[in-house]
């Protein structure tokens, strides 16, 4: 442990934000230090810890409060795939903790992921200088979604699970990583997505003529999917699963519903796809001998033959965003033309974070006061929000709106 990360340490015991931003300065080098990536997911540990049980996160805290038993545990799982998440909520709930827990590890766990893969190519990388460090480590964290993982769970954190899998097969040939990626599908069922990728990626290499053809046909084709699905040799439960995104209310119906606001911040969570795609259409065609660009290239094509479909795309784009921007980082060289990918990536990101994350949830962090995590010792948070505020709670209905 260095001096620098001492200092960021004590600094985080006392004044979070400071701790924080400290970390976030150390990490802006080649010598990414273990200390700093424990630090900054700490950090935002605190703010899932913090967050109130509002929209998707109302329900799972009321499944959370309904387990009283195996039994009761054993009816939420048993008609479920991904069950990771009630698993986490029992075990919670056994050890007789506090349910923000549940939304605070899964940020910590996260963060430490991403921050740890991206120490992974900054030491084999050449060396660089201080402010293209400072970029990527800013690009890094504004890719994180971080209300998507706090607030949804099950596929925020399957996200990143699916990362680490990937990760070890790819980068480490670690049999390991077929164990996490069984674990990403029973984060969330959309994952099962990865398991076709990895076959594709193996069976078929795609050079960069044929990954422009080939997203062109998934775009002009995407309309079709419904109906393979009902024709596909798959259990009934999970193609009804599947077809809840693909039909109906959850296709494009929903929106009618929210602003145009709500509208633009959507947008906001996935658009980073597009230069993303762009960047990959322009860089040499010897990427693509990479068995992991591979394997990102076969999970674009994937998500573009859902691209009429709003949330499975909006979804599963912030996955393959991660993927196109560690790519990124791990073929990174000082040129002028990934220098212009780099300014691109970090501003489309900052925006995303700024609007997509925190403006969009703006109501959500004046509710609970969040902004006081930010400069209180975490202990003293963590020991007075030991269970929801009854005046937080009144202020949100059965499904976790605002009333």
């Amino acid at each position: 442990m260095t001096k620098r990360s001492i200092l960021s340490c004590l600094a985080f015991f006392f004044i979070p934000i400071l701790g924080f931003a400290s970390s976030f300065i150390n990490i802006c080098r080649r010598d990414v230090s273990k200390t700093d990536i424990f630090i900054i997911s700490s950090f935002f540990f605190i703010i899932g810890y913090s967050v109130p049980p509002v929209y998707d996160l109302a329900r799972h805290y009321s499944d959370f409060d309904s387990m009283v038993d195996f039994n009761s545990f054993y009816t939420l799982i048993e008609y479920k795939f991904d069950f990771i998440l009630y698993t986490t909520e029992y075990v919670t709930k056994t050890l007789g903790l506090h349910f923000g827990i549940v939304p605070g590890a899964y940020s910590f766990i996260s963060y430490y992921i991403i921050l740890s893969i991206y120490r992974f190519y900054t030491l084999k990388s050449q060396k660089m200088t201080s402010s293209t460090y400072f970029l990527l480590s800013l690009l890094v964290l504004s890719t994180v979604p971080l209300f998507t993982i706090i607030l949804g769970l099950r596929f925020g954190f399957g996200i990143f699970i699916a990362l680490y899998a990937s990760f070890l097969i790819f980068e480490k040939r670690n049999k390991i990583g077929y164990l996490f990626l069984i674990l990403a599908m029973i984060c969330h069922f959309a994952f099962l997505l990865l398991a076709i990728a990895f076959i594709l990626s193996k069976l078929v290499r795609v050079s960069k003529s044929l990954f422009i053809v080939l997203i062109i046909v998934a775009i002009s084709t995407s309309y079709l999917i419904s109906n393979l699905i009902n024709i596909m040799p798959v259990p009934e439960l999970l193609k009804g699963r599947l077809l809840a995104y693909l039909t109906g209310y959850w296709a494009t119906e929903f929106l009618d519903t929210y602003s145009l606001w709500y509208r633009v911040s959507l947008i906001l969570t996935y658009w980073m796809i597009y230069p993303g795609v762009l960047y990959l259409f322009l860089i040499n065609k010897n990427s693509y001998k990479d068995s992991y660009m591979q394997f990102t290239i076969w999970n674009i094509l994937i998500l573009f033959l859902f691209c009429n479909y709003e949330v499975i795309f909006s979804r599963y784009a912030m996955f393959v965003n991660c993927m196109i921007i560690l790519q990124f980082i791990k073929h990174y060289s000082s040129s002028c033309f990934k220098n212009t990918f780099l300014l691109i990536f970090t501003f489309v990101g900052l925006i995303t974070f700024a609007f997509g994350n925190i403006y969009a949830n703006r109501t959500v962090i004046s509710l609970n006061n969040m902004t006081n995590i930010l400069y209180l010792p975490p202990v003293i948070t963590i020991f007075e929000r030991t269970q929801y505020d009854r005046k937080i709670l009144s202020q949100i209905d059965e499904q976790g709106r605002f009333l």
